[in-house]
């Protein structure tokens, strides 16, 4: 159950509350101001003292873990009086009369028992809570791991979803191209897309790239031509030494050059443009000697595609903030929105400049 109060958000877990609520049964039953019965009394349940401790304990406890979200949910009360805030409500102070009615049925329980069994008479209180408390924390990270799991499950079976940030989002777009088995359609600035930013994860979305291309899945990629290429290359690394100086001692500029271990390293921003640059025609003839299909575009996207098999796709819209690009990106599933990106690609892909040795 999630609640939205002011501007303020805060989540209230059945699960969780019920978890707490088991804990400090166990720990009211068991602990030893719960059965300050005299010894003379051993075979009647004398329940007045201890259970008036037992609920007074089970109150503070209570109220010590929830004080912060029952103050936000009275105070959401106050301004939302709506009936299905208080069906809400209603079922959260049920729980929690259930959980002390538990208590108080526990701790008769586990009076009687400790009692009569010979075993246990051996055994102090605090040594049955230890047992407890050790059996009860395995059993809930066991359930927390099942519901992890679960959790992980129906993300994973959303039609659509966010997958990360460029460049974090080459390993999903990895993920997506190696299971295509017929065609595999890209709108991208480069087609060395992130090879600078994240040059570990590119070097495998390459070899997927050249693998399905020669395996004879149609391999169709739009990409900027020279021009715009190379405007959008200046307003990634402007010239300046201070921007040079900037760049040369960012993460990616030391990770991109321990990657690429032979490579002399360009002292201007010149230098780094015109290297990339060279990496990126590499990466082209390369591809195209796998029989891959590239094509050039005089205008930038409004979003960029990665299209396996019109069964999947992930697609990117691109935010600048200055030099630095973080670009949103969305994995989907969802069959009307893929033929609509599919039709985006087609439009792209009649309208862009082909190689004259290169078929239509």
């Amino acid at each position: 159950m999630q609640f939205q109060i002011g501007t303020g958000q805060f989540r209230w877990s059945r699960q969780r509350l019920r978890s707490c609520a088991a804990l400090l049964d166990f720990i009211a039953a068991f602990h030893p101001s719960a059965f300050a019965c005299p010894p003379q009394h051993a075979k009647t349940v004398r329940v007045g003292g201890p259970l008036v401790r037992l609920f007074s304990g089970f109150l503070v406890a209570t109220l010590a873990l929830y004080y912060r979200s029952l103050r936000l949910l009275l105070e959401g009360i106050m301004k939302d009086r709506g009936l299905a805030r208080w069906k809400t409500v209603r079922r959260i102070i049920l729980e929690l009369f259930a959980a002390a009615v538990l208590t108080s049925l526990i701790a008769i329980l586990a009076y009687r028992f400790h009692a009569r069994a010979l075993i246990l008479k051996e055994m102090s209180f605090e040594d049955i809570l230890a047992v407890l408390a050790i059996w009860f924390a395995i059993v809930h990270f066991v359930d927390s791991r099942n519901q992890e799991r679960e959790i992980n499950r129906v993300a994973q079976s959303m039609p659509t979803r966010f997958v990360g940030l460029f460049p974090k989002n080459l390993t999903e777009i990895v993920r997506v191209l190696s299971e295509a088995q017929r065609h595999i359609y890209i709108i991208v600035d480069y087609v060395g897309y992130a090879q600078y930013s994240s040059p570990r994860v590119y070097a495998r979305y390459i070899e997927t790239l050249k693998d399905a291309a020669g395996r004879g899945v149609t391999v169709r990629i739009a990409c900027y031509d020279d021009p715009l290429a190379d405007k959008e290359m200046v307003v990634q690394f402007p010239d300046g030494d201070e921007e040079f100086k900037k760049e040369s001692s960012s993460a990616r500029f030391q990770e991109y050059f321990a990657f690429k271990r032979g490579v002399a390293r360009p002292t201007t921003m010149q230098g780094l443009r015109k290297l990339l640059d060279e990496h990126e025609k590499a990466h082209i003839e390369a591809l195209r000697d796998q029989g891959a299909e590239i094509c050039y575009l005089a205008e930038q996207p409004d979003f960029f595609l990665w299209l396996e098999d019109d069964e999947e796709a992930i697609f990117c819209f691109q935010n600048m903030e200055g030099a630095e690009e973080r670009g949103f990106s969305f994995r989907t599933r969802d069959g009307n929105l893929i033929r609509q990106l599919k039709r985006v690609f087609d439009q792209r892909w009649s309208s862009c400049k082909r190689p004259a040795t290169q078929p239509a």
